[in-house]
């Protein structure tokens, strides 16, 4: 087995030592700023290295719901992929990687006030489900966590996966699927050099991502039509939060505690990361005099992530150099629940404490 990857490998030695403005760089794609066209238009971020993007996301781990299941089998006729199927594998993938229910620990602050804040409004909250074994709250999750202990793709599987005998080859993108009449003969790629490789697989897997999977089947003549038309979004809102007393949420983990009160309407609200250039990234509109006296202050802030699940679809609308172009259409409804998000998660934080 082969496993071509367009990214960089990166040890645990790699991103301890590295900043947090380097590996996005490094990690991501577009170094995290992939534009998705729109009204508003929207930043989507996924990785580009070994390991995929759990290299860099927040290590949560929850069952899809049965509905959720019967959705997906409803859209896309694989019937045979709902909960009495997926059940047994989802506790053989919590088994593997070591889930556990993430409590605050040491430092987030921020999460205990959150979690404060919800109880006082009667608002149903939990811990989180996350893969890390022996978190020490270093707080670089979304950069790649530089002790080892969440369990992503690059520590976990793929390492399994070679000591059977597979092989890693980063630095590998591939242009194109070769096939005719149904079946694959070979795969197109460029290594690091800039060198034209071709591989010829008796068996092939895509997983290149929700956005990724659908390019390369389109630049190899595969499902063109149909392969990225529809795309469900989630979208994040940030929303920087001042309180009287020091917080230090920079001291910690993200997402300890998260709030459930409105899931049903597909709204959840969780701490973040507070990083001093995450917080420059979120206030980058505002007036850099005020931008400077929120970095000086950044003790008393905390940043909370918002998740507002769309209606509206996103889709990619053409290649441009074999590069996506993506829009989205949200909705009225859409617009009106990311109104309803932010009056929710201002209330949250003020019962917080926030000023």
């Amino acid at each position: 087995m082969t496993i071509l990857e367009e990214g960089p490998r990166v040890s645990v030695r790699d991103l301890e030592t590295a900043g947090p403005a380097e590996s996005m760089r490094r990690l991501y794609r577009n170094g995290g700023a992939t534009a998705v066209f729109g009204t508003p238009t929207i930043a989507y971020g996924e990785a580009r290295v070994v390991g995929g993007t759990t290299v860099v996301n927040g290590g949560l781990l929850w069952e899809p719901p049965a509905a959720l299941l019967d959705r997906w089998a409803l859209w896309t006729g694989y019937g045979s992929y709902r909960a009495p199927v997926v059940g047994p594998r989802f506790a053989e993938v919590q088994r593997r990687l070591g889930m556990i229910v993430q409590e605050h620990g040491d430092g987030n602050e921020d999460s205990r006030l959150l979690a404060h804040a919800a109880d006082s409004l009667g608002w149903r909250w939990q811990h989180p489900q996350r893969v890390v074994r022996g978190c020490r709250h270093r707080n670089q999750c979304a950069t790649g966590c530089p002790t080892g202990a969440k369990q992503s793709m690059a520590s976990t599987y793929l390492p399994e996966a070679e000591a059977l005998g597979a092989r890693i080859a980063p630095n590998v993108r591939v242009e194109r699927i070769a096939h005719h009449r149904g079946v694959v003969h070979g795969v197109e790629a460029t290594d690091a050099e800039g060198r034209r490789v071709r591989y010829r697989p008796r068996t092939l897997f895509v997983a290149a991502g929700p956005i990724g999977t659908p390019v390369l089947l389109r630049r190899s003549g595969i499902h063109r039509r149909a392969a990225g038309r529809r795309l469900e979004l989630h979208l994040n809102l940030r929303t920087i939060a001042r309180f009287p007393q020091p917080v230090n949420a920079a001291r910690g983990t993200m997402f300890t505690a998260q709030v459930q009160e409105h899931s049903a309407l597909g709204i959840l609200v969780m701490p973040s990361n507070l990083t001093p250039g995450g917080l420059g990234a979120a206030l980058a509109a505002r007036d850099p005099r005020q931008v400077n006296e929120l970095l000086v202050d950044q003790d008393h802030l905390g940043m909370f992530t918002t998740q507002v699940r769309m209606q509206g679809t996103a889709r990619i609308a053409g290649l441009v150099g074999g590069t996506p172009l993506l829009r989205h259409g949200m909705t009225r409804a859409d617009h009106h629940t990311l109104r309803l998000a932010f009056g929710r998660t201002a209330r949250l934080l003020f019962a917080a404490g926030a000023v």
